[in-house]
């Protein structure tokens, strides 16, 4: 939720990297209302970050109705 993006953006950006604890991944979708950054949606088991993404994708676009 901080990065403001999918994490599958984030993955090989050196800065990120450098985070201690952090690990990007694909699986993380950000969920806004009204422009702000509400929530995110983290899913993580297939064998594919791919799958992953349009996963949490699919949950999101649910929420939203």
């Amino acid at each position: 939720m901080t990065f403001g993006r999918p994490t599958s953006r984030l993955v090989g950006n050196a800065t990120i990297r450098q985070l201690p604890g952090t690990l990007a991944l694909p699986g993380g979708v950000p969920v806004k209302r009204r422009g702000f950054r509400v929530a995110c949606i983290g899913v993580g088991g297939a064998p594919d970050g791919r799958i992953d993404e349009a996963i949490a994708r699919t949950v999101r676009a649910a929420l939203r109705g």
